[in-house]
């Protein structure tokens, strides 16, 4: 009877183990680089960048409902993963668990790929708008610089950085 026990207790958990559905885990990792962008208006800027926050900030991104849909409309299903970080580096471990390990990284794969794009996406409007800003920057200064160069005595004169360039073209023809 006391050999019977154990016997019993291991035909139950073989039993129950060949009834549970085989979980199978798939992970990539996302090494993350804040943009500069910030920095070229603002160079104080890069000093109040907490990377804590910022690496919070992508993984609550990650796992949004926006990115969510985007991942969905990708894969012709809806998805969830986890996303998470150890806290000593710029990495982010994204997890899918199926019951299918193809599937498992199919989902992973589209959210590092959606990720990266909705990144890239980003990261290209916030140049364009660095951009126009820079050139707001560059415009107001040389039209200051003119109106200087008008009040300005004769000699004391200086060119605008797109001056300087047809001033240079000129001086190398001369030579």
């Amino acid at each position: 009877d006391a050999l019977m026990v154990p016997i019993l207790i291991a035909v139950g958990a073989y039993g129950f183990a060949r009834q549970t559905t085989p979980q199978y885990r798939s992970s990539a990792g996302l090494l993350l680089n804040q943009t500069q962008t910030e920095n070229l208006l603002n160079p104080t800027a890069a000093e109040s960048i907490d990377p804590t926050r910022f690496l919070a900030d992508q993984i609550r991104l990650i796992g949004s409902a926006q990115m969510t849909a985007l991942v969905a409309k990708r894969l012709h299903f809806t998805a969830t993963i986890s996303a998470s970080t150890n806290g000593n580096d710029d990495v982010i471990t994204l997890t899918a668990v199926s019951t299918s390990p193809r599937r498992a990284a199919e989902i992973v794969n589209a959210y590092a790929a959606t990720y990266i794009q909705f990144s890239q996406s980003t990261t290209v409007s916030q140049n364009a708008a660095a951009e126009t800003a820079l050139q707001t920057v560059i415009e107001t200064t040389e039209n200051q610089l003119a109106q200087l160069n008008q009040t300005a005595p004769p000699g004391s004169r200086t060119t605008t950085p797109s001056g300087q360039a047809s001033q240079n073209a000129t001086q190398q023809a001369d030579l």
